[in-house]
């Protein structure tokens, strides 16, 4: 097998850092939403446009009247959302990262609408989920106004 060239490697590693750098798209699931008037909610769409609807293949849980998404591969469960696009993604992300805290991760997602995939942001949960109730829909906005 062929090894590929140190400066090549190199290249791609920075390609990559450069391209999530630049990542200006985020998929938001939960509070976040445009249904919500919510502080940050409020501060989102002063800071960023919705693009589209779209969904992630996914669980969602109930965490403590707010959402926790977990990916999953299971093509059957979906979370519902919208997309939006950051106008100054560095400072957005940040004050983002402070809010959601360290029961999140931020991680790249495939978000799919109509028309096409997005590669987005997107804040999953990264706790344990035993004893969570899952919400079946995959909507957080119909959930909380079916409770």
């Amino acid at each position: 097998m062929k090894k590929i060239p140190l400066l090549v490697r190199v290249i791609f590693v920075l390609q990559r850092h450069i391209y999530v750098y630049m990542l200006n798209l985020i998929f938001v699931y939960g509070t976040l939403r445009s249904e919500f008037k919510n502080r940050m909610a409020r501060y989102l769409r002063t800071n960023a446009s919705m693009i589209t609807e779209a969904y992630i293949y996914g669980e969602l849980y109930e965490i403590n009247d707010y959402p926790g998404a977990v990916e999953t591969n299971n093509h059957e469960s979906l979370i519902r959302g919208e997309i939006f696009q950051l106008f100054y993604p560095d400072h957005t992300l940040k004050i983002l990262d402070e809010y959601e805290g360290e029961e999140y991760e931020r991680k790249i997602v495939h978000a799919i609408s109509d028309e096409r995939t997005y590669e987005c942001w997107a804040y999953l949960y990264c706790k344990k989920t035993d004893g969570l109730e899952k919400i079946e829909s995959g909507d957080y906005f119909k959930y909380i106004n079916l409770k």
